[in-house]
């Protein structure tokens, strides 16, 4: 098997609702449903490789290629190198006791920016690995269809997003305090978190020539 280990975001003395939905909810990490699970041999597949926390064996990741073969871009190379890893019949299981905080506070900009970067990042990585794009998103994301499909939605839903996101935004001042149900934020605030996806996806997809600036 490979190990993940449990990197919860360092806690701050006074935290921000922003704060709080990076620490309590799967924005980022998927931690508060990893531990909710009691089995330890529970396999929690490829997309639970948190790259900054996890333990594999060096012929393992020697066999699948390692990280040299795939974009060197942030994103996704940690469960692309899990994908590989499942690929070859290693379980992906979580080791909670395996403990070290991530000490890298997060802004609501940057959270948004993230999910930019990872938009990018997919176009980049459903090139070089095909397979492991179809098995995370379902989908053939850079075909002339589905890019297509992606920048209508972005079109369309602009005007909400700009709405949304200066609501998100003032969450960075807001004292985490004031929200009881920080689920209810996370859930309010995730077709945000793909819009922004969706905007990286097709800018990168235009810069790459995959798709026209009119079809956008």
């Amino acid at each position: 098997a490979v190990f993940v280990g449990y990197s919860p975001y360092a806690a701050v003395e006074q935290p921000t609702v922003i704060d709080r939905i990076v620490r309590e909810t799967s924005w980022i990490f998927f931690y508060d449903k990893m531990l909710a699970k009691t089995d330890p041999d529970h396999d929690f597949g490829f997309r639970h490789l948190f790259g900054l926390n996890f333990s594999a064996s060096l012929e393992s990741v020697r066999r699948v290629g390692g990280f040299t073969h795939m974009p060197l871009i942030y994103g996704h190379e940690d469960i692309e190198l899990g994908y590989r890893l499942v690929r070859q019949g290693l379980a992906i299981r979580f080791l909670a006791e395996a403990r070290a905080d991530h000490d890298h506070r997060m802004s609501a900009k940057s959270l948004l920016i993230r999910e930019t970067k990872l938009g990018e990042a997919s176009v980049h990585f459903a090139r070089a690995n095909p397979d492991f794009a179809r098995e995370v998103f379902r989908d053939d994301i850079i075909s002339e269809r589905s890019l297509t499909e992606c920048a209508a939605r972005v079109r369309t839903g602009r005007d909400h997003a700009l709405e949304l996101t200066d609501e998100f935004l003032r969450l960075g001042d807001m004292p985490g305090d004031r929200v009881q149900d920080i689920g209810a934020v996370y859930e309010r605030f995730r077709p945000l978190k793909k819009h922004y996806w969706r905007q990286g996806l097709i800018e990168t997809a235009i810069r790459e020539g995959l798709l026209s600036t009119l079809a956008a």
